[in-house]
């Protein structure tokens, strides 16, 4: 009786475990850069146009206001390696120029890529 008393508890606090776990993994802000954790998101998944001699259009994913009052662009991707290739830059680059020309507000000369791995889910 007593094994069994302590069986279900044994259950119960793993369950707990696993719950709290995958509540931690849910939370976004944990994955973000230092700088964004406390930055208010202030655009997802827009369209932004630049005019001009050259016309940019870029879809950017994230666009949070950081302390400073600058935009700063996050980018996400999904992909197999946890590293920046160079048409991140190029992409964030040409994002920076629309943002900057469509709002007129200043946008950060840095960016970042947050990368998911195809299996976590």
């Amino acid at each position: 009786m007593a094994l069994d008393a302590l069986a279900i508890a044994l259950i119960g606090v793993l369950v707990c475990l696993w719950w709290l776990w995958r509540l931690h993994l849910g939370r976004p802000v944990d994955v973000l850069p230092p700088e964004l954790r406390t930055a208010q998101l202030i655009y997802a998944e827009r369209l932004f146009r630049s005019t001009g001699l050259v016309s940019i259009t870029a879809k950017v994913d994230r666009v949070y206001r950081n302390g400073a009052n600058e935009l700063v662009l996050l980018e996400l991707k999904t992909r197999c390696a946890s590293r920046a290739y160079l048409s991140d830059v190029i992409e964030l680059s040409a994002q920076r120029i629309a943002v900057m020309a469509q709002t007129g507000e200043p946008v950060s000369g840095h960016g970042y890529v947050l990368i998911e791995e195809p299996w976590s889910g």
